[in-house]
């Protein structure tokens, strides 16, 4: 009787440690999952400095284009304010619109020249952002490389323990296996040493003595009957 306790203990432990194993693959793909996420923001983040520069340089080009249009167009009213035959209030009409224009353009040459100098502090910084962004994803390749190579002897760690499985399975009563298999669904530990010799080592509680000693004995297979889990005496 104690033969096909064993091997379900064997069992046990093979399924204890495929358990662990996923558990461990879960956590490598979930840290796989989180280092590609971040180098898929960063990636953003990059882009999105690219975008902006990008737009800033038009912005910047837009707004030299309206200041060499407005001053071309001062310079048209002061040629007309000095070359021109107009009246009086014509005159000072034309003199306080050529003073607002002025301080128009003075406005707009400030702004072209704070987008200037956005736009070279970051054309300076762009290289280093690019070498960095580089620099990240060999190393998140290489950490995701590690990753890999882990999950896959893992992997091939729970198939060789599933082969091994079956082998002990086919040497287990079918009976006995689909009772283990239904407590496996439930608990972790199918199977339980009987502790100080009194109580199931799963739920706690007491055992008759009856079965206690059918357990010692191994006169055959015994069960909690409280939890239904399978019992052996330590040796």
């Amino acid at each position: 009787m104690r033969t096909e306790i064993d091997l379900l203990l064997e069992i046990q432990a093979i399924d204890d440690q495929r358990r662990d194993l996923a558990v461990a693959i879960n956590r490598k793909c979930t840290e796989k999952e989180r280092l590609q996420q971040y180098l898929s923001d960063e990636e953003r983040r990059l882009e999105e400095w690219h975008t902006e520069l990008t737009e800033l340089t038009r912005r910047s080009r837009q707004k030299n284009l309206e200041v060499d249009t407005l001053a071309d167009q001062i310079t048209k009213m002061q040629q007309r304010l000095n070359h021109s035959i107009i009246s009086f209030k014509e005159t000072e009409a034309l003199q306080i619109k050529l003073a607002g224009e002025r301080k128009r353009v003075d406005q707009m040459e400030d702004e072209a020249l704070n987008l200037m100098e956005r736009i070279d502090a970051m054309r300076k910084e762009t290289p280093a952002k690019e070498a960095d962004f580089v620099q990240l994803t060999e190393r998140i390749a290489a950490q995701i490389r590690t990753i890999d190579t882990e999950i896959t002897g893992w992997r091939d760690k729970i198939t060789a323990q599933e082969r091994e499985r079956e082998k002990l399975c086919d040497r287990v009563q079918k009976q006995l296996l689909a009772h283990y298999n239904r407590l496996r669904n439930e608990f972790d530990d199918p199977v339980v040493e009987i502790r100080d010799g009194t109580s199931c080592q799963g739920c706690n509680l007491t055992i008759h003595a009856n079965i206690v000693e059918k357990a010692r004995t191994e006169t055959e297979i015994v069960f909690c009957e409280n939890c239904s889990r399978l019992l052996y005496y330590r040796r």
